[in-house]
């Protein structure tokens, strides 16, 4: 199937599969979570765990979903309008995320 005609979940799981194999310095993450279906979250999930532990590269994971920044970030930075509101442990910045967000 041409790529050309992928849905966006479709190039988003082809996306996240090419760029877990590159070796490179930097990683960033865009709402991978957020697509696909369950079997697919499943094995990002497991494969960002396994990227993130390994630590030969920088994670960056950009995400609404707080239970997996909770989970897999050991600094989480809070960013509203194009500014920096906090950075630091991800119960404490979360928390006052969602405290902001009620």
């Amino acid at each position: 199937m041409p790529v050309k005609t992928y849905s966006s979940g479709m190039f988003s799981k082809l996306a996240f599969s090419i760029t877990a194999i590159l070796e490179t310095d930097i990683m960033l993450i865009d709402e991978v979570l957020s697509v696909g279906d369950q079997k697919f979250k499943k094995k990002s999930y497991a494969k960002m765990k396994n990227l993130i532990s390994d630590r030969k590269r920088t994670v960056v994971i950009v995400s609404h979903n707080i239970s997996t920044l909770n989970e897999l970030c050991d600094t989480v930075m809070w960013m509203h309008d194009g500014v920096i509101k906090m950075m630091g442990e991800p119960k404490e910045v979360l928390d006052k995320y969602t405290e902001f967000m009620k």
